[in-house]
């Protein structure tokens, strides 16, 4: 039976989002549960449109989130921490799990967008259903936990063309990372600008990790920082803007500087009706 309730829950999330009024800026959140382990699926509503966009979007301001942070208010620690990018879906939806021993049920979202502007959420994980969430009302920032926005604190790593300049930016020079111990799951191919899904997990201590795509303008994709305790577990598309063979590259980094790279191979593949893609 549970099995059931979560494959119609499932289903129905997609739903929920459609049918949430058309506010400027909202969250939807949906909260599970097994054992000491806390399963968030959250959406944020933005076009997520960069530089770098679909034909019909030429001409568009430039509207992207750009850092999120997930905190646990009761005993102040980052759950999760992430620098994005436009190369992230549109109404971004992210998965991820992790353990939360104290069973703290409240917890903040902290979204900050290109321009700077900034939007806290309050949520209750025990309520165990779909949230919609506006905005909370109190202004005032968050500065018991440390939070990194690359973006702001390392642009050059958002800005640079080339992987090896976004590493070196990120991590300095690399010499001799330690390979696949990061596992990363791609659909084979995609069709027509089909979103890509990404999972990525791993049971190595990172403090931070990056993902790029080697046919971006722009390869970096997300620079996620990770508190002390964590589990690495996430589910989240990103999406392309032409057809053609292209690599996902993930780059972390241990607290004791040990760095880890792990990549994977896929095709956007453009069949009849696809508009060529451009």
């Amino acid at each position: 039976m549970k099995k059931l309730t979560s494959f119609i829950n499932t289903l129905l999330f997609p739903v929920l989002l459609v049918a949430t009024p058309n506010e400027t800026n909202y969250l939807r959140l949906k909260t599970t549960w097994d054992n000491n382990i806390t399963y968030l699926k959250f959406m944020l509503k933005s076009p997520m449109i960069g530089e770098e966009r679909y034909n019909n979007q030429k001409g568009m301001e430039e509207n992207y989130i750009s850092h999120i942070s997930v905190i646990d208010i009761k005993n102040d620690k980052k759950i999760l921490d992430v620098s994005t990018s436009p190369y992230m879906r549109e109404n971004l939806i992210i998965k991820f799990k992790y353990i939360d021993i104290e069973g703290s049920e409240n917890i903040k979202f902290i979204i900050t967008d290109n321009k700077g502007s900034q939007n806290n959420y309050d949520a209750n994980t025990n309520k165990g259903k779909s949230q919609y969430l506006t905005p909370s009302k109190a202004t005032a920032l968050y500065d018991k936990v440390e939070t990194i926005n690359y973006r702001k604190q390392n642009p050059q790593i958002f800005k640079s063309k080339n992987i090896d300049e976004a590493i070196k930016a990120l991590y300095g020079t690399v010499k001799e990372p330690i390979e696949n111990k990061i596992t990363l799951s791609l659909k084979e191919h995609n069709y027509c600008h089909t979103l890509i899904p990404i999972h990525i997990s791993s049971d190595v201590d990172l403090e931070s990790f990056a993902i790029f795509n080697n046919q971006n303008k722009y390869p970096t994709i997300a620079v996620f920082s990770l508190d002390k305790v964590k589990m690495i577990d996430l589910k989240f598309n990103v999406r392309m803007f032409t057809c053609t063979d292209y690599s996902i590259i993930i780059v972390g980094k241990d607290s004791m500087g040990n760095i880890y790279i792990t990549s994977e191979k896929a095709r956007v593949a453009c069949a009849d009706g696809c508009g060529g893609g451009g």
